[in-house]
């Protein structure tokens, strides 16, 4: 299924001739061999890589193809939808809007298929679903690299799976935004078309191409294809002028030299009609798309620089809510090309127009237009609203990327949560909201296995942390970086350091902590009845106060030592 439902563009589709034949043989070449193939469209930005994509979704849907596409977006990515998202979604034959309650039907339908227990969590994950009962448990089992190898088997998985069905084109638009992550995540899919009739269309711009020879090798026997997309002739971007306006129109020539090849900004000049001397033709795509939007009436300029803050892509209700208009329905700025429905949202034509509108707004406006924004998404997406809060320059960001990071660290996305957790220390100035923030990042950084990284986390949060539980929680922290960098000696000075003040305070659950900690260190020396008293006294006051992870740490310590 294709994954998104947009309206065929209405110029046609001009040049590219022979990247479109190169792009069918592929797929002919799939379709006889069984197996596929990465291919990668690079190009500058408005080279027409997009339109080339959807040329070939559309092609290979004739020749029986399950097409399926999903997008990088540089800011505004819905929670849940980034491109593995989307295209976990667009594979389970789902929406990209569809509801928790579908998900989650879509979800059971497969696990009760023949889903492993551990894959269940991961598909739970991607679907953007909380894990419960088995799968939770499971989740909470892993460490962070071992749940990302999970998922990105699954997905890779789900792909082979649905070319065992029929041959599948899968497109992923603009990896030139895409985090590491995400790449390690799309070179495991691309290994996947060695194996079957699987192709993997994707799209990158030359400066800064992340798709390079070391990327590149972790794709295995899979074969690539890269075509480097050439700016249009002279007699094609012709052509494409007269399907906008009138031969002989005396802008033309000048439209085509000043577009250079590039066809979106051929269009966008030809539909730029404020200027009728060819000497007044914009120079740039930002002067002739501020030049078009000035000639908007009011209320959709409004609009249109409303929408800019939100990003590429977004939900109608959140332009509305900008707006203030319950009934807005944007479809003046669809018939005037600024914009394209999507689904349930609308998505600015290209990327070159939202930065253009947006570049142009006042700082104060911005700012208000962002601070509305994060009003909008702070329960639905804590982490866009986050960062909504940063751009408005609103001194609550800090605060609001530490809610977000704790959220996703609860739902066991550590990579995600770090990133906040450290956007958010870059912001903090106050000192108890810096300890809190840094010692977050150390206990992910952990987790990930980056000692060297999480030890010096600690060391942030323990020159801004206030006595009792925030400097108990970054010695603890750091005591066990430094033990598990062999640095034993001033992990048992640290933790000497802050007994007493844990004791003073009454503070059993920390307290239970640093006695696992210190029982960790006779463990390998040997000490073994050490060990065990330590461990024992972490049980006791665990216990007392309820602590349910410390008792399981202490039992587990008390198991090792026995």
């Amino acid at each position: 299924m294709a994954m998104t439902t947009c309206e065929r563009p209405a110029t046609p589709f001009i040049g590219r001739e022979t990247d479109r034949r190169l792009l069918t043989d592929l797929l002919k070449a799939c379709r006889k061999e069984g197996r596929g193939r990465v291919i990668v469209l690079r190009g500058e930005a408005g080279i027409g890589k997009s339109r080339l994509i959807q040329e070939t979704l559309d092609e290979a849907r004739e020749r029986g193809f399950a097409t399926h596409k999903a997008l990088v977006l540089d800011f505004g990515t819905a929670k849940g939808l980034d491109a593995r998202g989307m295209l976990t979604r667009s594979l389970l034959g789902l929406a990209p809007d569809a509801g928790e309650a579908a998900r989650r039907q879509a979800a059971e339908n497969i696990a009760a298929a023949d889903l492993p227990g551990q894959e269940r969590a991961s598909l739970y994950d991607l679907l953007d679903l909380s894990p419960d009962g088995e799968a939770r448990a499971l989740m909470q089992a892993m460490d962070e690299p071992t749940r990302q190898l999970r998922r990105r088997a699954l997905l890779a998985g789900l792909l082979a799976r649905s070319a065992r069905a029929q041959p599948v084109l899968a497109a992923i638009e603009d990896l030139h935004w895409a985090d590491p992550l995400l790449l390690e995540d799309v070179a495991a899919f691309g290994g996947a078309t060695a194996e079957a009739p699987l192709v993997l269309l994707l799209s990158t711009r030359p400066e800064g191409d992340p798709l390079d020879r070391v990327w590149r090798a972790r794709l295995g026997p899979a074969g690539v294809s890269t075509i480097d997309l050439a700016p249009l002739t002279p007699a094609e971007s012709a052509r494409l002028a007269e399907a906008h306006r009138a031969q002989g129109d005396q802008r033309i020539a000048a439209c085509i030299a000043r577009a250079g090849g590039n066809p979106f900004f051929l269009e966008q000049l030809l539909r730029h009609s404020g200027e009728q001397a060819s000497a007044a033709v914009p120079a740039s795509v930002q002067s002739l798309v501020l030049g078009r939007a000035d000639l908007l009436p009011a209320p959709e300029k409004r609009a249109v620089q409303a929408a800019s803050v939100l990003g590429q892509r977004m939900p109608l209700e959140a332009l509305r809510h900008l707006l203030g208009e319950a009934g807005y329905d944007a479809g003046r700025l669809v018939d005037q090309q600024f914009m394209r429905q999507d689904g349930s949202e609308l998505a600015f034509v290209h990327a070159l127009v939202r930065d253009g509108i947006y570049g142009s707004l006042l700082k104060a406006r911005r700012r208000e237009l962002h601070r509305s924004a994060a009003r909008w998404y702070e329960t639905r997406d804590p982490a866009l609203s986050a960062r909504h809060l940063e751009l408005g320059e609103d001194p609550r960001a800090a605060q609001a990327y530490l809610a977000a990071a704790e959220a996703e660290a609860a739902a066991y996305r550590s990579v995600e949560a770090l990133d906040l957790a450290n956007r958010g220390l870059a912001l903090a100035r106050e000192s108890k909201l810096r300890a809190v923030l840094a010692s977050l990042s150390g206990e992910l950084l952990q987790g990930l296995g980056r000692t060297d990284q999480a030890v010096a986390a600690f060391r942030v949060a323990l020159e801004d942390a206030s006595a009792g539980r925030p400097r108990l929680r970054a010695s603890l922290g750091l005591a066990q970086g430094l033990t598990v960098l062999d640095r034993v000696d001033e992990a048992v000075r640290l933790l000497d350091d802050v007994e007493e003040e844990a004791k003073t305070e009454g503070m059993a659950v920390e307290l239970s902590r640093l006695h696992t900690l210190r029982a960790n260190i006779h463990f390998p020396r040997g000490e073994i009845e050490r060990c065990l008293t330590e461990h024992s006294e972490a049980l006791r006051l665990a216990e007392a106060a309820g602590a349910a992870e410390e008792q399981a740490r202490a039992l587990g310590g008390l198991a090792d030592a026995y």
